[in-house]
């Protein structure tokens, strides 16, 4: 299964779930599901993406740091969810290299959405 694409009903959190071995093409369409819906926003909105199912990354996941996720004036932040040590690991350097400053890691979805519900990032 590619990558699942949800938003909240309000309007406010999109919500980014991967599962198996992350290839670019993940990226390509999330990015093409989410960007329009940034672009739509009246308020920012709160990423939550979900690694907890992922188990690897092909070479060149770094190019992730492209993404409008990281550079779109509506991303209020990036709340990553689970996901082993690598993987945290190279999300952690994409964040730098997109001198991203609203991103945090969380253990479980139940914190992710309570931590976007209060807008905390």
């Amino acid at each position: 299964m590619p990558a699942q694409v949800d938003f909240s009903h309000d309007g406010k959190t999109a919500i980014l779930t991967y599962e198996g071995q992350f290839v670019l093409d993940d990226l390509r369409y999330t990015d093409a599901h989410v960007a329009p819906f940034l672009d739509r926003a009246t308020e920012p909105v709160m990423i939550i993406v979900d690694i907890r199912a992922l188990t690897s990354m092909v070479p060149g996941v770094l190019t992730v740091r492209t993404s409008p996720l990281f550079s779109h004036e509506n991303t209020r932040g990036i709340i990553f969810v689970g996901g082993n040590t690598l993987l945290r690991a190279m999300a952690d350097v994409a964040i730098k290299l997109a001198d991203f400053k609203n991103a945090r890691f969380v253990k479980s979805l139940d914190e992710a959405l309570r931590m976007s519900a209060q807008h905390q990032v």
